[in-house]
């Protein structure tokens, strides 16, 4: 594996980073979508354009194109257009239901991760693993339950992000793949073009004037959809560099940490700038939700 010699360090300090600095930008979403751009297939398509050409530009700057395996290059493009499908789920999840709850449900994932993971890379998986997937599955319906005039439902939000977890597991894997037999940056270069290539094809296909919509956004809105992929796109390099060093499922595990730094920033911004994001901060729905991130710390480290 070839990967920029400046970032050999911790593979778990990586992937935790990469965690936080999604956290924050799960937050910024929701209130893009919120107050800015109320079409969040738009605004998915909006965030995979800017944050896509930040990694190709850099990356191009760094290491240029090569030539690669035509395996590793299909294989990379069907890793960036898994992507861009997952964006499109999440950004319909986080358009009607709470930052919080939503990265919660993203605690799916692990589990289509480590299926993935046995079935096309040769990860093994053991009882303790199959043990927390019911937790994962447990943590994540409690997640999506809602307290609606005495009565509690599950929340639409379940079902899209449930498909989330199943296109960006397999996302991760491929990308897993392509870096165990090609170079860092030139892997980056090819999956960020089949985010590139399939978003585009989406544009045309649905016909969604991206580049209008994101002329007609204030300019606020501008800065922080721009701000937003930069922090973004950081966090995709970091965790990208991560899996050249870890385990795919074992990353995974350390998942667990984007909810809680979420769920941590929501509270505090709801309680002290409610003009800027507000989430139920009622006594049900934070208990809530603090037992279904205790049921999925749990189940995610049964996958180590």
């Amino acid at each position: 594996i070839v990967y920029p010699r400046e970032f050999i360090v911790n593979w778990i300090f990586l992937a935790i980073l990469a965690y936080f600095l999604w956290a924050i930008t799960n937050i910024i979403d929701k209130i893009l979508v919120s107050k800015y751009v109320k079409d969040y297939f738009s605004l998915s398509l909006l965030c995979l354009f800017f944050g896509s050409l930040f990694i190709l530009a850099y990356a191009l700057i760094v290491d240029g194109i090569k030539y690669i395996n035509l395996i590793a290059l299909i294989v990379a493009i069907g890793a960036g257009v898994a992507r861009v499908v997952s964006y499109y789920l999440y950004y319909k999840a986080i358009s009607y239901e709470e930052a919080s709850r939503v990265t919660i449900l993203t605690q799916l994932a692990p589990i289509f991760t480590l299926l993935f993971s046995v079935l096309f890379i040769s990860e093994t998986l053991s009882l303790n693993q199959f043990m927390a997937f019911i937790l994962l599955l447990i943590s994540g319906l409690l997640s999506s339950l809602k307290y609606d005039q005495k009565n509690f439902k599950i929340s639409q939000a379940f079902w899209d992000m449930l498909l989330f977890a199943v296109f960006i597991s397999a996302s991760a894997v491929m990308m897993k793949y392509v870096l165990q037999i090609e170079g860092f940056w030139q892997c980056m270069i090819w999956i960020v073009m089949g985010e590139i290539l399939s978003a585009l094809a989406i544009c045309i296909i649905f016909k969604k004037p991206i580049y209008n919509i994101f002329l007609k956004t204030p300019n606020n809105g501008k800065a922080l959809i721009i701000f937003n992929e930069i922090l973004s796109s950081s966090a995709l390099v970091i965790y990208s560099l991560a899996l050249t060093l870890g385990s795919v499922s074992l990353i995974g595990v350390l998942s667990s940490t984007n909810p809680i730094f979420v769920f941590i920033l929501a509270l505090l911004i709801s309680l002290f700038i409610p003009k800027l994001l507000k989430e139920d901060i009622d006594i049900k729905t934070i208990s809530l939700k603090i037992l279904a991130i205790i049921i999925m710390v749990v189940g995610i480290n049964l996958l180590k």
